[in-house]
């Protein structure tokens, strides 16, 4: 069976208990855990289990603004239609969640 995981940074010096948690779910269960992260870590120091990690790892995010910008970019041009759906769909969660000053 395949387990996604995600999180905000993958592999890190702090997820040693997740990798452990991984193999057994592999070992016992049959799960292949597929972690997907929003970024890569910086200067994280990584052995042989962390790098296993993050070559599977699928990052959703890239590092360089203006990677994001011309992304964006060629999504309004290639898709109009959807983006500006998609900013009116934000605009209105936007006013529900931001906070009213008087």
């Amino acid at each position: 069976m395949k387990m996604a995981f995600i999180d905000s940074v993958f592999p890190g010096l702090t997820t040693t208990f997740l990798n452990r948690e991984f193999a057994y779910l592999k070992e016992r269960s049959g799960f292949d855990v597929y972690p997907i992260a929003m970024k890569p870590p910086k200067g994280v120091w990584l052995n042989e289990e962390f790098e296993a990690y993050s070559k599977i790892t699928k990052y959703l995010r890239p590092d360089s603004i203006w990677l994001i910008v011309i992304q964006n970019l060629v999504a309004v041009f290639t898709k109009p239609v959807k983006c500006i759906s998609v900013f009116k769909i934000v605009l209105k969660y936007w006013k529900e969640v931001s906070p009213k000053y008087q």
